[in-house]
């Protein structure tokens, strides 16, 4: 997804995935800070430089004209109240979360029974629903009519990302290409998902804000006006691609009362202060530290440093340090992993902090390296900005410091990490599995469904795929009475799916994002990507099994004290 991301300068663009500012706030007020700091966090932070800056909006209600409040309190998990009152001008008494049909054909000719999905082409499709009848009570809410559900994208620019791709002769992320196949997927959806006498209508739109401006705290008038405008333009939800979903522009939407899909990496307390507006394909940032606990825990604590490229660390036993950026919900994913780490019995030698100031990054990853090596780190585990892996590497090259290295990201993300240091990179540990070969891509495969003589035609295709089955998703649970809080009630009521090509879904109250598990995975220099054919990529521990994040779920990763069985 990150396919264009080539030369290092270019990975800049990226940040976003990242930058989560201030993410414990509620809806009606909104606030985005920067705020680089010296200040040590657990045992220690690097110095970040810079000025603090600090904006505020505020407005007298999170919720746009007719549509639903800005918080609701969540059903438990499997159902929801019944909605309707019957009658020939009100929608179906039905109940949210519908319950699959026993019998007869969906719209797109599956026939429903036990355990049958609404299409067949997805693990991760909703319960099998007959095609609907009847009145679906029209308007329901901002953005929806009796035949509409209107959706919007934000077409985004950012002049640093167009100046480094213009400088370097190569072409830029098409908004347009990846509108035209996000579209050619709404369009089969809209054929075989249930919505009730529905269709999404999909309404791009150039947006005045500069995402990667947004994404440092600046330019919020133009997000907050680009969020307006998706309102203005009819939206009943807002569909943002992968770095440009930024959390100035996501917050705005939650303000105005427009749903949106697709905010990558904040922390679970991001989603819960903004229901039930915000959702995403992508693990929060909870769920990446406990992807880091569980490894580290059950296959690393109190064994020697195997796969350090130093000799000696590999006749000692691991001492960790953990890396994050300076922002809240980097910082609160970092404390998870240190008490988690602590709490199974590994040393936790240094947790160091750093400022997402990019023209300091080189004097600080000096720090950062520093910092661990004297306090004799043999595993770093790094949940950092694309960029900073590549800063550190390459300094721990320079300072002949050569530990074992951990990464949890938000990917695939073969591209990004040739440009750390491959020496120190060889035998990395990553949440990141091998890429699929086009012909087993379950997107690629759903778009020749959607267009058989055509091909995608832009690299982020699986993008687009991924947030099509949200969105959808939760449109179809929602029932015919379509509300942002019906919609949150009815994603929530989805039944967990079997384990896919994106791992298992699993659903029930505060289930922002639906994944449970992810893989373990292995860096190798030589192997060529299935991704782009290039050397270096990600490969797969245990035959690309998936393991929970959840921390109480450890022992299905197996037994404690077990080597790592995928390393070559």
């Amino acid at each position: 997804m990150l396919r264009r991301y080539v030369p290092l300068t270019v990975v800049l663009g990226v940040l976003c995935l990242v930058i989560a500012f201030d993410p414990t706030l509620a809806p009606r007020r909104i606030q985005v800070a920067v705020s680089p700091s010296t200040a040590g966090l657990g045992t220690g932070a690097a110095t970040s430089g810079g000025a603090s800056r600090s904006t505020s909006v505020s407005s007298g209600s999170s919720a746009g004209p007719g549509n639903a409040p800005s918080s609701a309190t969540g059903p438990s998990s499997g159902g929801g109240g019944a909605v309707g009152v019957g009658g020939p001008s009100s929608p179906p008494t039905t109940s949210v979360g519908i319950v699959a049909s026993s019998g007869g054909v969906s719209r797109g000719g599956v026939s429903c029974g036990p355990g049958a999905r609404q299409v067949a082409w997805t693990v991760y499709a909703p319960p099998c629903l007959a095609a609907f009848t009847g009145n679906n009570g029209g308007a329901t809410a901002h953005g929806v009519t009796a035949t509409t559900i209107t959706i919007a994208y934000r077409m985004s620019n950012s002049t640093q990302d167009a100046a480094a791709f213009a400088a370097l002769g190569s072409p830029n992320f098409s908004d347009a290409t990846y509108v035209a196949d996000l579209q050619a997927y709404i369009s089969l959806f809209n054929r075989q998902y249930e919505l009730y006498g529905r269709k999404v209508v999909l309404k791009a739109f150039q947006g005045a804000g500069d995402w990667l401006s947004e994404d440092q705290g600046q330019d919020l008038p133009a997000a907050q006006a680009d969020a307006q405008t998706s309102h203005d333009l009819g939206a009943f939800a807002d569909i943002a691609f992968l770095y440009k979903a930024t959390q100035p522009y996501e917050q705005f939407l939650a303000q105005d009362g427009v749903i949106g899909i697709g905010v990558p990496g904040m922390p679970q307390s991001f989603f819960s202060s903004n229901a039930p507006w915000l959702y995403s394909p992508w693990p929060t940032g909870d769920k990446l530290a406990g992807w880091a606990v569980n490894t580290a825990c059950q296959h690393m604590v109190g064994q020697v440093a195997s796969f350090a490229g130093d000799p000696t660390m590999r006749t000692q036993q691991r001492v960790f340090g953990i890396v994050t950026p300076d922002i809240p919900g980097y910082t609160e994913s970092g404390a998870i992993m240190q008490q988690g780490l602590t709490a199974c019995g590994a040393t936790v030698g240094r947790r160091v902090a750093y400022g997402l100031n990019i023209p300091t990054f080189q004097n600080q990853a000096n720090n950062i390296v520093a910092q661990m090596r004297a306090a004799g780190v043999t595993t770093i585990i790094c949940y950092c900005d694309p960029l900073m892996p590549a800063f550190l590497s390459q300094t721990a090259d320079q300072q002949q410091y050569d530990p074992e290295w951990m990464a949890a990201t938000l990917g695939p993300t073969d591209e990004l990490f040739r440009y750390s240091s491959q020496t120190q990179w060889a035998h990395a540990i990553s949440n990141q599995g091998a890429s699929p070969t086009k012909q087993a891509s379950e997107a690629y495969r759903v778009y020749k469904l959607a267009d058989p003589t055509g091909e995608p035609q832009e690299d982020f295709y699986p993008t687009a795929y991924v947030l099509a089955l949200e969105l959808f998703n939760g449109l179809q649970a929602a029932g015919p009475d379509l509300t942002p809080t019906n919609f949150e009630l009815g994603t929530f009521s989805l039944p967990t799916t079997p384990t896919g090509q994106f791992g298992t879904w699993s659903y029930g109250t505060g289930a922002f994002t639906p994944g449970v598990d992810t893989q373990i995975g292995w860096w190798s220099p030589t192997l060529i990507s299935n991704f782009d054919d290039q050397p270096g990529g990600w490969q797969s521990c245990s035959n690309g099994a998936f393991f929970p994040y959840a921390l109480d779920e450890r022992s299905r990763w197996g037994a404690a004290g077990t080597p790592l069985d995928c390393f070559g």
